[in-house]
C-alpha cells in the first residue's frame, strides 16, 4: 500500500527552516555592520589620542588634552565656547535619553544602536587609567594620590564619585590618598566662566549683558542687565557643577548653581560602562555579589542630583516641614532664577 506524503507539514517545516536561515544571515549582516562602525569609531580614537599632537593648557576653564584631541579631530577650534557650541549640536540625540531622570531600559535601547560610542569611550577610560596605574603601582613614585585625583576629575562625575568613596577606605588605598581624594567633595578644577554665563543666559531666556560688568559672548550690550552684580569667578566647584554668587535687582543675595555642560550624557555613558565591565567580571570570576548594582546605584544617584527643579522641592519641603523649629534654617529655593522643568541647568537660591 502506498501512504500519501504529508505535504502540508513538510511544507511548513520547509518554510519555517527558510526563514529561520533568513533571520540568522539578517543577524549576522548586522553584527558584521556593528563591528565595521565600531572598527571605525575604535580608529579614530586612536587617531585622535596619539596622532595628534598635544597643546599645552592654558587656565582652569580649558578642556583637558584628551578633549582637545577630540574636539581638534572633528574640527572645532580651540576655544571652549566654541567647543561647547559644537559638543552640543552633537548632543542632539542624547535630549530624550536624559530626560525623565535614570531608566536603565531606556539607556539601554539607546546604547544598544549606537556601541561606537561606547567602545570610544572605553578606549577615552583607558587612555586615562592606563597611565594612572602605571603610576599607583610604582611604590617610588611621588604623589599618587595626586595622580589618581586629577585622572578621575578628567574621567568625569561618576568617577569622583567612587573617588569620594574611595577617600572614606585608607585600608584600600592608603592614608596620603585617602587625604588628597577628600579634597573631591568640593575641590574640583572649574569649567569655563564664558560657558557658565552663556548656560544662564540660555536658562534664563536673557538676552542682555548678565551684569553692568559681564557681556557674554553673544550678548545684546544695549539691553539692562538680568543682575546688580554677578561674581567674576565660582565661589565653589564641584564634580556636576559651580556656584556664583549674585545680588538681584530687587537686592537679594543668592547663589546661582550652574551644571557642568554634558555632565549627564557622560553619566549615561559611564554607567554603560561600568554595568559591563563589572557583568563582565562576576561572569569571569564567578563572583556571587552583582556590583553592578552599585553602579546602578550610583547613576541613579547622580542623575537625581542634576534634577535641579526635584532639588528645589526638597528644599521646599524641608523648610515647610522644619519650621516650627526656630533653630533650623536651610536657604529658600529662588523659582524666578531657576531654569525650564525637563531641561534645567540652574538653581537659584538664597545666600
Amino acid at each position: 500500500h502506498h501512504h500519501p506524503l504529508p505535504t502540508a507539514p513538510l511544507l511548513m517545516a520547509s518554510s519555517g527552516h527558510r526563514w529561520s536561515r533568513c533571520r540568522t544571515r539578517v543577524a549576522i549582516v548586522a553584527l558584521i555592520a556593528t563591528s565595521i562602525v565600531a572598527a571605525r569609531w575604535a580608529l579614530r580614537g586612536i587617531a585622535r589620542c596619539f596622532l595628534i599632537p598635544r597643546v599645552p593648557a592654558h587656565g582652569p576653564g580649558r578642556p583637558s588634552a584628551l578633549q582637545r584631541c577630540r574636539l581638534r579631530a572633528v574640527g572645532a577650534v580651540a576655544d571652549p565656547v566654541d567647543a561647547w557650541l559644537a559638543q552640543q549640536s552633537r548632543d542632539k540625540e542624547y535630549d530624550e535619553l536624559l530626560k525623565g531622570g535614570f531608566s536603565k531600559d531606556k539607556m539601554f535601547r539607546f546604547f544598544v544602536v549606537r556601541p561606537h560610542l561606547i567602545i570610544s569611550r572605553f578606549f577615552e577610560i583607558g587612555q586615562v587609567a592606563w597611565p594612572t596605574w602605571q603610576v599607583w603601582s610604582d611604590p617610588t613614585a611621588g604623589e599618587r594620590g595626586e595622580a589618581v585625583k586629577r585622572s578621575l576629575q578628567r574621567l568625569g562625575p561618576v568617577f569622583v564619585k567612587v573617588g569620594q568613596t574611595l577617600a572614606q577606605r585608607p585600608d584600600i588605598v592608603g592614608e596620603e590618598a585617602a587625604e588628597v581624594l577628600k579634597t573631591l567633595q568640593s575641590k574640583n578644577a572649574p569649567f569655563a566662566n564664558e560657558i557658565a554665563y552663556r548656560i544662564i543666559m540660555e536658562d534664563l531666556d536673557h538676552r542682555g549683558p548678565l551684569a553692568p560688568d559681564i557681556f557674554p559672548q553673544g550678548c545684546e550690550p544695549e539691553l539692562p542687565p538680568l543682575f546688580e552684580r554677578l561674581s567674576r569667578q565660582p565661589i565653589a566647584a564641584a564634580s556636576l557643577g559651580q556656584v556664583y554668587k549674585a545680588t538681584t535687582k530687587e537686592g537679594f543675595d543668592i547663589a546661582i548653581k550652574v551644571q557642568r555642560p554634558g555632565v549627564a550624557r557622560t553619566v549615561a555613558c559611564d554607567w554603560v560602562c561600568w554595568f559591563l565591565a563589572l557583568k563582565l567580571q562576576r561572569l569571569i570570576t564567578g563572583a556571587v555579589n552583582d556590583f553592578a548594582k552599585v553602579a546602578d546605584g550610583v547613576a541613579s544617584g547622580v542623575f537625581l542630583e542634576l534634577d535641579y527643579h526635584n532639588e528645589g522641592r526638597n528644599m521646599e519641603d524641608f523648610l515647610r516641614e522644619h519650621q516650627w523649629l526656630g533653630f533650623v534654617t536651610a536657604p529658600a529655593w529662588i523659582r524666578k532664577y531657576t531654569g525650564p522643568v525637563g531641561n534645567c541647568r540652574i538653581l537659584s537660591s538664597e545666600r
